[in-house]
């Protein structure tokens, strides 16, 4: 028993509970939009040509500061 008058197992039981507790919205969450895989595609879709436009931008920035070519 550690002086906190708990033991590391029940303490870890309690952190698994805990943090199962905490994980639930979000599994949940997780499972509602895993039953629709087209729109998880499309969100995945759209997320990389707005990354790709943002990369983008910063290259041409980039390559400004650096002095390179186009």
């Amino acid at each position: 028993m550690s002086p906190a008058g708990m033991g590391c197992v029940d303490c870890k039981k309690r952190f698994a509970e805990n943090l199962n507790k905490n994980l639930e919205p979000f599994r949940t969450r997780r499972e509602e939009i895993g039953k629709n895989p087209d729109t998880v595609w499309m969100c995945c879709t759209d997320g990389a040509r707005r990354a790709r436009t943002i990369a983008e931008e910063t290259m041409v920035e980039v390559r400004a500061a650096m002095q390179l070519p186009k």
